[in-house]
């Protein structure tokens, strides 16, 4: 009796009372013909069974009707916590919310199932620390739209070239913090990473996507803004040359016309002006 309480957490009393229309039977010494699970007594079983690990602790539990699985399904971790969990109908059709579970008991995945195995709605993944891994979006079955995927601490993790790129908040905050040019192996020391092939990788598609700067020895950094404004100030000086040289120009053309200067005199300016002599 005291397997059957453990399954079901009921008093010996109200098994004693369930007893005769409640079956449990060990799954092993139940027969399976043509996807049917027979009885020793040749019929097809209906009733809960369970099956256990070599120790006597739980492997799974769950039920059949017609020799067919139906309701639901238990499955558990050597440790004794639950490991997956959901129904199935009519055999090994999925119905319904199907969860899975970490050793420690923390959710692993979660998805919503119509029957026939389609999953339908928003598949779910977590890390063992309670934060979403990834999601996906699915409809009878396919899956549809960008999945997404995030970090151990929470944040959206950035896709670039269908790369996932694990370090990208953590190499920004970093490179933004410090202020200052980067090597590889300094970062990787800074995020306590211990993935400096990685970092190296990333660094690059983030350099190459433009989140990220670069030094012709590998030195990885971020403007700051007032760097930003000093970079593009000398553009915009050469702008205000490029109008002077135009100016320059006109008054050749003009000395040219009065014929106040050679022709010769005229080409010989204009291609100085223009970097061509």
């Amino acid at each position: 009796m005291g397997i059957i309480n453990k399954i079901f957490n009921k008093s010996e009393k109200e098994m004693k009372e369930e007893e005769v229309v409640c079956h449990l039977e060990d799954d092993q010494i139940l027969k399976e013909r043509n996807g049917i699970k027979y009885h020793p007594d040749n019929k097809q079983y209906s009733g809960r069974i369970y099956k256990n690990y070599s120790d006597g602790s739980l492997t799974y539990t769950g039920s059949y009707k017609d020799g067919k699985r139906d309701g639901k399904w238990t499955w558990y971790h050597e440790n004794g916590m639950i490991k997956i969990e959901g129904k199935f109908k009519d055999g090994m059709n999925k119905v319904g919310i199907w969860t899975s579970y970490y050793e420690n008991g923390q959710i692993r995945e979660e998805v919503n199932y119509t029957g026939a195995m389609n999953k339908d709605g928003i598949w779910t993944s977590y890390y063992e620390n309670g934060q979403i891994r990834e999601e996906a979006n699915y409809k009878d079955g396919e899956e549809y739209g960008e999945r997404t995927f995030y970090n151990k601490d929470g944040t959206q993790m950035k896709i670039i070239d269908d790369e996932k790129i694990t370090y990208y908040h953590s190499i920004i905050k970093l490179l933004k913090e410090r202020g200052e040019k980067m090597a590889t192996s300094d970062i990787d020391a800074f995020l306590k990473s211990q993935d400096i092939d990685g970092i190296k990788e990333q660094c690059e598609l983030m350099y190459h996507n433009g989140d990220i700067n670069r030094t012709s020895n590998y030195r990885y950094f971020i403007l700051s803004e007032e760097k930003k404004k000093k970079k593009v100030k000398p553009v915009e000086e050469e702008k205000s040359k490029e109008v002077d040289v135009e100016k320059e120009l006109e008054k050749l053309k003009a000395l040219l016309d009065k014929a106040l200067i050679t022709q010769e005199q005229y080409d010989a300016k204009s291609n100085k002006l223009l970097g061509l002599d």
